[in-house]
Parts: structure tokens; sequence; C-alpha cells
């Protein structure tokens, strides 16, 4: 296993890597709903809830598909962006959010 520096995508979402599908979609709604920019108007907040969001979002995004999981489990999130070896392809372009 490869793994680099970068986001930690469980810390984000304050779920352990052994969570299941279920924790983490519950825990992303729980999340999602804290830090949302419709709850958060007033100000610097609404700039910073728009951030925390799109952070939990990204996070939720990688952990609950499982091609990308499985990836950035392997290589992180550095080098799941920038992309990763590929048997078929010899190489695979990176992940965008």
């Amino acid at each position: 296993m490869i793994q680099t520096s970068g986001k930690d995508y469980y810390a984000q979402l304050n779920v352990p890597k052994s969570a299941s599908n279920i924790d983490i979609a519950a825990q992303f709604r729980i999340m999602a709903l804290a830090t949302h920019p419709e709850k958060n108007k007033m100000g610097d907040k609404l700039a910073l809830a728009t951030f925390a969001f799109s952070e939990i979002c990204e996070a939720y995004e990688v952990l609950s598909t499982p091609e990308l999981k499985d990836i950035y489990d392997k290589y992180g999130e550095e080098l799941m962006k920038s992309g990763v070896p590929d048997r078929k392809y010899g190489f695979k372009a990176g992940y965008k959010f």
C-alpha cells in the first residue's frame, strides 16, 4: 500500500476506516446539516460554511464511491487526484471534485 500525505477524508467525516457505507452516509448527513451554507448566511460564516460544506461533500463522494474509496485507501488523496497506476491502461487520470 502506498500512502501519501493529503486530506484525511475519514477524519473530515469523523468516521473510522472500518465504517460501513451506512455509517458514512449517516455521519455525512449530520455534518452536512450542521455546515450547510443555508444555515450560516451571516457575514464571514457563509464563506466558512461553504468551504466546510464542500470539504465534507468531497470526503463523502470519495468514501461512498467504491472505486474512489479503494484508490484513496491504497494511494491517498494526492495520488488519487494526480493519477494512479492502472493495469489495463498503464495510468488512470486523477479524480476531480
